[in-house]
């Protein structure tokens, strides 16, 4: 049985309970930078490995894979700077 914790109190295993609970306690707004903090960590994962890829794909393929960065950086750069100015 897998039981949730907030502290040093455990939380029963009933999905609708555990919202009952969480409301009633006035802390489901407080840990609900734990799911901020999960986006931010799969961004730095997916970052790093994308990082990685462009990395290898320069420094074995450089005349091939430089123009297509230079084409694909400036259209992010673009939508980057709409989404600014909106």
């Amino acid at each position: 049985m897998i039981l949730g914790r907030i502290g040093l109190f455990c939380l029963p295993t009933d999905n609708s309970l555990k919202q009952i609970v969480l409301k009633m306690s006035n802390t489901s707004t407080k840990y609900a930078i734990f799911s901020v903090v999960d986006a931010i960590l799969t961004s730095i994962w997916t970052a790093i490995l994308c990082g990685i890829v462009i990395f290898l794909l320069t420094h074995f393929w450089p005349h091939r894979v430089v123009p297509w960065i230079i084409l694909l950086g400036s259209i992010c750069s673009g939508i980057l700077g709409i989404f600014i100015l909106m």
